[in-house]
């Protein structure tokens, strides 16, 4: 059973997992100064299963043939094709703008439950879908200001709402069908296979040539490194252990949290902030604290 009151140890996994999601998005970009997206998400993926391999080892043996089934297929929509769309549509876009729209992911499980799984909305739940949705179409059609700002494609920000539709989806398949197991088991063999695979892939990238022409590749390597360690390993475990002591309702606020450090990496590595950024945060986060009035 949660506990009802919030330590102080409570609020110091709270901030170090907002810290660490927040700070994705600006070690995408800071990889995708070496590596093409393709062997960012491959490398991403390769070190997190690496990582998670103990864990994985105990969940193929715990888990049963249609709990592994269904951890890859949640692997592969919360974790395994997004891995691969943010750097893509991070190309495009400052890293600022993918934070922002990633905070959709809590709009998306609500749509997702009603789309797949027959759940019911409540006024408040539209209210909030709508609104956060306003949010993220002020954001991709508005152009920002200054000489960076006109570089971006903001259509792109539609590659990254696509990826927090699918973070929604992997969240009700874990809670229909893999209700129960330890998540960190589920996780971890969902890695399992997506590593197996993503190490295939990488082998056919141009990483190893990276690696041996450019001799600050390594600098690249150590900002995807700390993104799968970090953002997908070490933040999954704290964050499950912070909604055992806590609850979800309290852990998942960190939704609120990860896009306003998103944008502060985004000031210090010289991206534009303009009004549209902070208009959008602010509906995005209105129709979230909406959708969870309700939950």
């Amino acid at each position: 059973m949660p506990s009802s009151r919030i330590s102080f140890t409570d609020w110091m996994i709270y901030a170090l997992i907002s810290l660490i999601w927040g700070t994705s998005f600006i070690l995408i970009k800071k990889g995708l100064i070496y590596f093409d997206p393709l062997t960012i998400a491959t490398l991403r993926i390769s070190i997190s299963g690496l990582v998670l391999m103990p864990f994985a080892l105990k969940g193929l043996f715990k888990l049963t043939l249609r709990q592994k089934l269904f951890s890859v297929v949640m692997g592969l929509f919360g974790s395994g094709i997004p891995s691969f769309l943010y750097p893509f549509a991070q190309q495009h876009i400052d890293s600022g703008v993918a934070g922002v729209l990633n905070s959709l992911t809590p709009i998306f499980i609500i749509v997702t439950g009603f789309l797949f799984f027959g759940v019911r909305y409540s006024k408040w739940q539209v209210s909030g879908i709508l609104l956060g949705f306003t949010g993220a179409v002020l954001l991709i059609l508005l152009n920002g200001a200054g000489q960076r700002a006109q570089q971006n494609n903001y259509w792109y920000g539609l590659v990254i709402v696509s990826a927090t539709f699918m973070y929604g989806l992997s969240n009700q398949i874990l809670v229909y069908f893999l209700k129960g197991p330890k998540s960190l088991y589920i996780t971890s063999v969902a890695f399992f296979f997506m590593g197996t695979i993503a190490v295939l892939i990488l082998s056919q990238t141009g990483f190893s040539h990276v690696m041996r022409s450019r001799p600050d590749a390594w600098k690249g390597l150590m900002y995807v490194a700390l993104l799968s360690c970090l953002a997908t390993a070490l933040s999954f475990v704290l964050y499950n252990a912070l909604a055992v002591r806590v609850g979800v309702t309290f852990s998942g606020t960190v939704t609120y949290v990860m896009p306003v450090i998103s944008l502060f990496w985004s000031l210090i590595d010289g991206e534009v902030l303009g009004l549209q950024h902070l208009a959008a945060l602010l509906l995005i986060l209105g129709g979230v604290y909406l959708v969870r009035r309700s939950t």
